[in-house]
């Protein structure tokens, strides 16, 4: 977390596999079906970027993402 966006901790209580891949599939347009995000993009006024990448790469950072600090 920083000026940019929120903290990457803890990610898993607020995401599961399927809303997460969806959401760095498309962040803009996921962000409009989202209060949370929407409440979020107020406070971190640098919207994400759509990573372009193919599913595989997409699950396998979801799963990175989700599990956590070691």
């Amino acid at each position: 977390g920083g000026s940019l966006g929120p903290p990457l901790t803890n990610l898993n209580q607020v995401w599961n596999k399927e809303t997460l891949a969806r959401f760095l599939d498309n962040p803009a347009v996921y962000v409009v079906q989202d209060t949370r995000l929407q409440a979020l993009s107020r406070t971190y006024r640098t919207p994400m970027p759509q990573f372009v990448m193919d599913e595989k790469t997409r699950q396998a950072l979801v799963e990175f993402l989700l599990e956590g600090p070691k």
